[in-house]
């Protein structure tokens, strides 16, 4: 007997999403925002590492990009502009990044409500290959007792 697997994306993992996002990223992008406002510059890589260390994130991959092209597995946002930076954050199976010149997630909660709304039409389409299976066999069934009545 063949066996299917589904794993859905529900809202609450949405919700879910969301707060892990403002876990990893808010303190990342007020550390940097702080920096720039109060010496007009971004940080720099040692700067950024001492900040990870002492914050107790110096575990978390967490990566700062403040000039370059980007990884596109990473971020797929292209040059980082002059004045501009990139988080990136690794997720144990994906990366999301956020681009601070656009103020966009490469993963955004867009992309989960799509994903939501297309799991959401797979499964009425399961659903309804299934019933019409149930009800094919039914059919038969009834068919097969009228035209053919058990033998005694």
């Amino acid at each position: 007997m063949a066996s299917v697997s589904i794993i859905l994306m529900t809202p609450g993992m949405l919700e879910s999403q969301s707060r892990l996002r403002q876990d990893a990223f808010g303190p990342v992008i007020a550390y940097v925002e702080d920096v720039h406002d109060r010496f007009h510059r971004l940080p720099s890589d040692v700067e950024f590492d001492t900040w990870k260390a002492t914050g107790g994130r110096e575990n978390q991959a967490l990566f700062l990009y403040t000039g370059g092209v980007l990884d596109p597995d990473e971020c797929p946002f292209g040059v980082v502009p002059d004045d501009s930076y990139a988080i990136v954050a690794w997720r144990g199976e994906y990366y999301d990044c956020y681009a601070d010149w656009i103020a966009r997630y490469s993963f955004d909660d867009t992309r989960y409500k799509a994903l939501i709304a297309l799991q959401t039409c797979l499964l009425a389409a399961l659903l309804s290959s299934i019933l019409a299976s149930y009800a094919a066999r039914q059919v038969y069934r009834t068919t097969t007792s009228v035209l053919c009545p058990p033998r005694h």
